[in-house]
């Protein structure tokens, strides 16, 4: 049927969107949330979109890591326009009014369509690349420190992304969502599933040269998070976790290359 239609949009959502009713939405980690993400950055009860008029506005519901639209945080409730980003922690959705046929969404925001689908990178020339779970990519992470390695490890989980950037193992650089810095380091350490990709540069490659970089252990980082994690008690989704070898294409690591 034609009309006109309120559609999130994202990888995180069944079917890659989800065209909004008269009742709206709660964003959060509860079973109950009609869009439930499944990260420890997400509060329970995280944030709402409400039909207000003939539009929708979102409002923040006292979440620890906060709900951005187009960057900027929500304080109170904003009127989302069309083509607006919804960062919810560092997961991003789409929104996005539609006029047109109901079946012709299904495809338009289908995840595999580049709308809803942004792991454009070919990793074909990626060192390792894969599918990860929790226990898995700190294992790469500890591999690349091993090796100094090089590069830029980049996620995709639960539609949002990020990256971890390496020089001689040490991570320098960390974007994840409005995040930066180490907190968003330990946001993507702290992902329950999803994609990567490890792209390798030489130790003198311009592209490490990052203003403002930090300089964080990996190592350090991780035995941070579980130290923090077991006194918080058992992990939320400890049952999505496995020991699944962390490289899907690649059977070794080579070793890092000599310093030019």
């Amino acid at each position: 049927m034609s009309g006109r239609y309120w559609v999130l949009a994202s990888p995180v959502l069944p079917h890659g969107h989800l065209v909004l009713g008269p009742s709206g939405v709660v964003i959060g980690r509860e079973p109950s949330c009609a869009v439930r993400l499944h990260s420890l950055e997400v509060s329970r009860r995280h944030a709402r979109i409400v039909k207000k008029g003939v539009g929708y506005t979102i409002e923040d519901l006292g979440s620890e890591n906060g709900t951005f639209v187009n960057g900027r945080p929500v304080t109170k409730p904003v009127t989302l326009e069309n083509d607006d980003v919804i960062a919810i922690a560092t997961i991003q959705i789409q929104f996005a009014i539609v006029d047109g046929e109901r079946d012709a969404i299904a495809h338009r925001f289908s995840t595999a369509m580049e709308e809803t689908n942004r792991l454009e990178d070919d990793d074909k020339n990626a060192l390792f690349a894969g599918h990860f779970t929790r226990e898995s990519i700190l294992q790469v992470c500890r591999l690349i420190e091993l090796h100094e390695h090089s590069g830029v490890l980049r996620f995709e989980s639960g539609g949002g992304s990020g990256h971890l950037r390496f020089h001689k193992g040490a991570v320098v650089e960390a974007r994840s969502g409005p995040a930066n810095g180490e907190r968003a380091a330990r946001s993507l350490l702290g992902l329950v599933e999803g994609d990567y990709r490890f792209h390798l540069y030489a130790p003198n490659d311009p592209r490490n040269a990052v203003p403002g970089a930090i300089k964080i252990k990996a190592r350090s980082l991780i035995e941070d998070l579980k130290r923090e994690e077991e006194e918080a008690g058992p992990h939320p989704y400890s049952d999505l976790v496995d020991e699944t070898p962390p490289m899907q294409r690649t059977q070794k690591i080579p070793k890092a290359p000599p310093p030019s």
